[in-house]
């Protein structure tokens, strides 16, 4: 019997992204019983509920989920499932770690700090009062009778900063430096201004800390520490910061590492745990297997350590860092080109009845068949008129590139062989070797199709992507030319 978790794969870009994160956590050998739920925009299109009963009843029973990136509308419209979650569950606690992974492109590569954001207070408590309302009034006029006088214009939100909620999130930093080898704790705030609010947040704050004197305590002020980051990341270990502030830092911080791709995070509460990516939904890619998966797998590797899967965690993340370094070298135009190869493959084998080992076989040589693009510049790749002479000959040796690193790991030899020939065409016009008619193997006229379709369907730097019709309509004219497979 496996884990019992709940599978909220969200809305946009959520649904594949939460299905590549699944794959991988059941790879690394852990069970897991998935109890899908829904959330977000699609949900509350078609029932009128962005956060339906049945999905709260289901993280309730199994006290642990991951969920995909949800879209929140901008200025009207429902509540944020996010905080509708974390209210929900009491999910005080959002840990979120930014850590640079070799290979990722960014200014800044020796950050490694962990944001601990309150998760149920400050701004984002939802204690607010529209603009014209008789609740705005009522609100005016008791801050009047106070000493306040608030425009009459004026929407209202209000700032709850608690004794309670403060220690619980400032023992969770320091539980979390001891536990994680870390050796800093820094309370970030801006109680030089708010002195009644995030001046009670900085008092338990330090009086936390003298309970935990074998690590070191400091404090900042926000805007200080945002300068900070971003001249001295090194200095800096674990964060605890009220709500507010927790999410604007933990957005910088993530852009630090090479973007919100690679920020992955957890909601930790009294009565369940959520894992969640730092980013958002992005819906205008929805569909198009485009987005990285790194921030929600990530999330998967919290979720792991979460379970006590200590292992398992480590491989994940392991592979993860592996994936990194390879992920933002080239042409970010194919972001997503592999993933979508693969799953089109996939399904076309299962459609003609291939063995469930060429299945497989070619799911993982789709994965890996341009790992030898490492071997050739980015102005190759990112040249956004026609390749001179030379630029294609070096293009062409990357399925050459592949195979012969694959062939170092002889698990991956024959993943490696097949992935080698996925430019190979029937007439012969194909590269590296010409191979044409039988010569090809049908697990590599598949490949070989796929990627052709896929590669139509997304940009490329001397044209835009091709929508579906055009894209089918290029593919018939390459099988009545003879060199891809009709079949």
């Amino acid at each position: 019997m496996g884990y019992e978790v709940t599978l909220i794969p969200g809305d946009g870009t959520g649904p594949e992204l939460a299905e590549a994160t699944r794959r991988v956590l059941e790879a690394t050998g852990v069970a897991f019983d998935w109890d899908v739920q829904q959330a977000g925009i699609d949900e509350y299109e078609s029932s009128g509920n962005p956060f339906p009963p049945a999905t709260l009843d289901s993280l309730k029973r199994t006290k642990v989920g991951i969920k995909g990136p949800t879209t929140t509308p901008v200025g009207s419209g429902f509540r944020s499932v996010n905080v509708l979650l974390r209210k929900e569950l009491d999910l005080y606690a959002c840990v979120r770690p930014c850590k640079a992974y070799a290979g990722v492109r960014t200014r800044f590569p020796e950050t490694d700090i962990v944001i601990m954001r309150e998760n149920t207070e400050d701004l984002y408590a939802g204690i607010e009062f529209e603009r014209g309302t008789p609740e705005n009034a009522r609100m005016r006029e008791v801050l009047k009778e106070l000493g306040s006088v608030v425009r009459e214009d004026s929407g209202i939100s209000i700032k709850p900063i608690s004794v309670f909620g403060s220690e619980r999130i400032v023992e969770a930093a320091f539980e979390y430096a001891k536990r994680n080898g870390r050796r800093k704790v820094t309370a970030v705030h801006k109680a030089n201004i708010m002195k009644f609010t995030d001046g009670l947040f900085l008092e338990v704050a330090r009086d936390v800390a003298t309970r935990h004197p074998e690590i070191e305590f400091e404090d900042r002020i926000v805007d200080n520490l945002c300068n900070q980051l971003v001249s001295r990341p090194e200095e800096y270990d674990v964060l605890v910061l009220p709500n507010l502030y927790g999410d604007i830092v933990s957005d910088l911080a993530a852009g630090m590492i090479g973007g919100l791709g690679f920020a992955g995070g957890a909601n930790i509460g009294t009565h369940a745990a959520v894992f969640e990516a730092t980013h958002g939904s992005a819906p205008k890619y929805k569909g198009q297997n485009r987005m990285n998966p790194t921030a929600l797998m990530l999330s998967g590797v919290y979720l792991l350590e979460h379970l006590q899967e200590r292992d398992a965690a480590d491989r994940l993340e392991r592979a993860l860092t592996a994936f990194a370094d390879f992920s933002d070298l080239k042409s970010p135009l194919r972001i997503g080109h592999s993933r979508g190869v693969a799953e089109l493959a996939a399904q076309a084998a299962a459609k003609l009845g291939l063995p469930d080992a060429d299945l497989v076989m070619l799911r993982r040589a789709a994965l890996v068949k341009d790992i030898g693009m490492i071997g050739i510049p980015s102005s190759v790749w990112d040249e956004p008129g026609e390749w001179s002479l030379g630029q294609r000959e070096r293009a062409r040796t990357h399925p050459y590139l592949t195979e012969r690193m694959l062939a170092r790991v002889p698990q991956l030899a024959e993943v490696g062989r097949c992935a080698s020939l996925h430019h190979e065409r029937l007439d012969g016009s194909g590269y590296p070797h010409g191979l044409r008619g039988d010569a090809i193997s049908l697990p590599v006229r598949i490949l070989g199709a796929a990627d052709v379709y896929q590669a139509l369907r997304q940009p490329r730097p001397h044209r835009p992507a091709l929508g579906a019709a055009e894209a089918e309509r290029v593919m018939r004219e390459e099988v009545r030319a003879g060199r891809l497979d009709g079949e």
